[in-house]
């Protein structure tokens, strides 16, 4: 079917050497010996294992684990790559450098790629396009931009991002959307008045003069951005800047954002309005 997988587990021949398990596919459709041993070199050299030929799976990291196994799926050049959360067993650092050499990968083959993950920021990084998944169905697809800036339901709003979404219940009337009481200026108008969803996002909440009533609960430094959570009535809510607010644990605060900025979603369907 021309079709290769890398799978979550890696599926490596513990039997087999490196060497072996890349050559595996060819040898699979009676490639000539001395073929395989060059395409094998080629495989493994593109990523990064060429001197561990001779070792078996179980002498291996990790990481080069994985590099055996995505080195197997292009050995024989298919027309499809499908992959399967091939770095979910990773630590962090390691994650990261490989994303980032898969991505150059993915480039250079120039084959399509159908890659599967529950981490969001993956996705987000090495997609062209993005399929969201939710309870079997496929909810939104799009490129990564299109799915964060104008995500189509609130399931999708509430996952996509880091932190996600703030959601809030409000009645949207007239160019005012109001939070348990309070009137927020949104930017849009509403002829009669709509039970929706607000959303806003991190990035967009901020400290100001008048809004949302709210009590600093606790404040992360994350050097070049801080994350500041505040429960506002029974709800906690995320804000993110790029800079160390002089904000304090326990300090009463109002919250607001910039007319234009919210997203509004249809309280009963979940759907973007």
């Amino acid at each position: 079917r021309d079709v290769a997988m890398v799978f979550q587990s890696y599926a490596l021949y513990p039997h087999m050497t490196v060497a072996q398990n890349i050559g595996f596919p060819l040898k699979m459709v009676a490639t000539p010996a001395d073929e395989i041993a060059r395409a094998v070199k080629e495989a493994a050299a593109r990523v990064g294992i060429g001197h561990l030929l001779e070792r078996t799976p179980g002498q291996l990291s990790g990481g080069q684990q994985q590099r055996c196994a995505l080195a197997r799926a292009i050995v024989r050049k298919p027309r499809l790559f499908l992959l399967d959360e091939p770095l979910s067993n990773l630590d962090a650092k390691l994650r990261l450098e490989t994303r980032l050499e898969l991505h150059a990968l993915q480039r250079a083959l120039g084959a399509t790629t159908v890659y599967v993950t529950h981490d969001q920021e993956e996705a987000m990084t090495l997609a062209d396009r993005i399929a969201v998944f939710m309870d079997g169905r496929i909810v939104q697809v799009g490129s990564p931009r299109e799915v964060y800036a104008k995500p189509q339901t609130v399931d999708v709003a509430a996952f996509i991002g880091t932190p996600p979404m703030n959601l809030l219940p409000a009645v949207w009337e007239g160019a005012n959307a109001a939070v348990d009481g309070h009137r927020l200026a949104l930017g849009e108008s509403s002829a009669t008045p709509r039970t929706i969803m607000l959303g806003i996002r991190p990035g967009d909440l901020r400290i100001a003069d008048s809004g949302i009533p709210a009590r600093v609960e606790r404040i992360e430094d994350l050097g070049d951005s801080c994350i500041v959570s505040v429960h506002a009535g029974e709800r906690l809510l995320k804000l993110k800047s790029d800079r160390l607010l002089p904000l304090r644990e326990g300090e009463q605060v109002h919250v607001n954002f910039a007319p234009g900025t919210a997203h509004k979603f249809d309280r009963q369907t979940g759907s973007r309005l």
